[in-house]
């Protein structure tokens, strides 16, 4: 009674354990997403100050110039949020994209005609949305830029030095209010430059932990043809020995008299026989075909990548046939969600990687589909060629579908009702 208690509570522990873990996964929130959330919480105090300043109405004002200028300032407040949340969906960017050049422009010029704190978070967004070379040079061109800005405010007599400045001469007013302007822009943008620097380690990691599970595969492949080739070499040995002893007791059977001959025939007959259990171990040895457990060489996957995060699904009608379809099939099958994961790792800035192992009219039904960025025109490069190969070997047929913006999706089917291997 004591162990089953003690299993029980194991059992519990180990339980809760992933339980939690999995929630503390869940709830962990992304780098990314936090970049997300603080550059609209800044957005969203902004335009709450710009509410607040703006309401009451100044007397004297006219009420259409007054909603007129509201209207224009809250609308670029609006172009400016909708702007930052379409250049922050995937970050960091691999490379530049005039899509995403002309988005952080139309964020800085409403940050100049509205308010500074804006510009803020157009430098923190530079170096998640341009390429390392490229933000650097946008920081140049903004810091220039606020420079500029802030003498024509000032020599329009409209600039708005710091509250605890307004008892200094103008001058000094000025100069300590645009390098603290310039200070803290800056700091945005290491923030965002360590963060992109994060978020791409990160990717890498996964890419490379990627290939580093593939690679363990290949090598415990190679490993079992190893000793393939070390059955296959005892086979010769084993087989060519017994051979040439039998040829020569059938020999000496043949030659000598009697009552010599019946001992040489007993002792062929026995070699004969020996041969015969040794050749049928090894050969059967040989024969053993390669298996793999699909549902959990998927899960090991699954822990291998954290990024994208992949989320299998096999309809229930087909859970208990995986184990007893063909040893090739699952090994194929496997390469081309190995083949999917790779590309969305490499090329799909994906987040999420959906694969769906279901029947589709009695035949089996594999769709790998991601969340990336797609192409407008997919083509099939190597590895998706490879990919239809070995599909079509086994008398399937696969098929891919992709647009900008709506990730990747590759349906295969092949027909699992026909003799194994």
């Amino acid at each position: 009674m004591p162990e089953v208690m003690g299993a029980r509570d194991d059992f519990r522990h180990l339980v809760g354990h992933r339980l939690f873990g999995r929630l503390a996964a869940m709830i962990r929130p992304r780098t990314e997403s936090l970049l997300r959330f603080a550059g609209l919480s800044v957005w969203l105090l902004v335009g709450v100050s710009q509410a607040a300043s703006a309401w009451p109405p100044l007397p004297g004002v006219p009420r259409l110039a007054y909603l007129a200028v509201q209207g224009l300032v809250f609308g670029l407040l609006a172009v400016f949020a909708i702007c930052f949340w379409l250049n922050m969906r995937a970050i960091p960017a691999d490379g530049d994209s005039r899509h995403r050049l002309l988005l952080l422009l139309v964020q800085a010029v409403s940050g100049l005609l509205i308010a500074t704190d804006l510009m803020y978070i157009v430098a923190a967004e530079a170096p998640l949305v341009l390429a390392s070379r490229r933000s650097l040079q946008w920081l140049a061109g903004q810091t220039v830029v606020m420079v500029l800005w802030s003498l024509l405010l000032a020599h329009s007599g409209v600039f708005e030095g710091l509250t605890a400045l307004q008892a200094r001469p103008a001058e000094t007013a000025f100069a300590v209010t645009l390098l603290s302007v310039l200070a803290w822009q800056f700091f945005a943008f290491c923030a965002g430059w360590f963060a992109a620097g994060e978020s791409r380690g990160q990717r890498e990691l996964a890419r490379l932990n990627g290939e580093l599970v593939a690679a363990q595969r290949a090598l415990a492949e190679a490993s079992r043809l190893e000793e393939r080739l070390h059955i296959a070499r005892e086979l010769h040995d084993t087989a060519g020995h017994h051979l040439v002893a039998l040829k020569l007791q059938l020999d000496l059977a043949q030659r000598v008299a009697e009552p010599a001959r019946p001992s040489h025939v007993a002792n062929a007959a026995a070699i004969a026989r020996q041969l015969l259990e040794e050749v049928r171990v090894v050969v059967g040895r040989l024969r053993e075909r390669q298996d793999v457990d699909l549902v959990q060489a998927l899960a090991d996957l699954r822990t291998a990548i954290p990024e994208p995060e992949l989320h299998v699904e096999v309809a229930a009608e087909l859970a208990d046939e995986l184990a007893f379809l063909p040893a090739d099939l699952k090994q194929i099958l496997y390469r081309c969600i190995q083949e999917a994961v790779n590309n969305a790792l490499c090329h799909a800035d994906a987040r999420h990687l959906r694969i769906t192992l279901g029947r589709t009219n009695g035949d089996l039904g594999l769709r790998i589909r991601d969340d990336g960025r797609g192409v407008a025109c997919p083509r099939a490069g190597h590895g998706l060629t490879g990919m239809a190969e070995r599909i079509a070997a086994l008398g399937g047929d696969m098929t891919f579908v992709s647009a900008p913006g709506e990730g990747f999706q590759i349906d295969i089917r092949v027909p699992i009702d026909r003799e194994g291997p």
